[in-house]
């Protein structure tokens, strides 16, 4: 199978695990407990086979700074500009809370290119604002300077095991 159909079946599956994770949440809060784990069964099934689709991409990429190189470069230039036409177009369609989520996403993404741009460090640790998903180094500042969050907000990132 061409790279780029691994890569789109893996795209596919975690946004159906996302979609019936949000599904499952509505569910237990409208009351339709059985619904809910349904749900829930259905998106941890979704997020298995995302993972094992993981398993098979991580074989076929590049090497680790060719990686590097790929996602702070043109992955990241590409999602930068998909988020500020979507924010655009959301504030367009009166979706104003919609909007501040992508213009956050965008920022966060602005923030992670300049993070990029300073040499990784070993055993650096990296801290991730549960609300918007800024990311700083060491320890969490006083207030997420994307969202506001509070230091509580932020939760560290986790070393990527062999496992995963």
């Amino acid at each position: 199978m061409p790279l780029a159909e691994l890569a789109q079946a893996f795209v596919l599956i975690s946004q159906a695990a996302t979609r019936a994770r949000a599904f499952a949440q509505k569910a237990a809060q409208d009351g339709h407990e059985a619904d809910a784990r349904l749900l829930e069964a259905l998106a941890a099934s979704q997020e298995t086979q995302a993972g094992r689709l993981r398993l098979l991409l991580r074989g076929k990429i590049g090497p680790a700074e060719q990686n590097k190189a790929e996602a702070f470069g043109p992955a990241l230039e590409r999602l930068m500009a998909d988020l500020s036409a979507l924010a655009t177009a959301a504030q367009d369609d009166g979706q104003a809370v919609a909007a501040r989520a992508l213009t956050n996403c965008r920022q966060v993404a602005e923030a992670l290119r300049a993070l990029a741009r300073h040499p990784a460090v070993t055993g650096q640790a990296y801290q991730v604002c549960q609300v918007c998903g800024f990311v700083q180094p060491d320890a969490p500042p006083e207030r997420c300077p994307v969202c506001g969050a509070v230091p509580g907000k932020f939760a560290p990132a986790g070393p990527i095991s062999e496992k995963q």
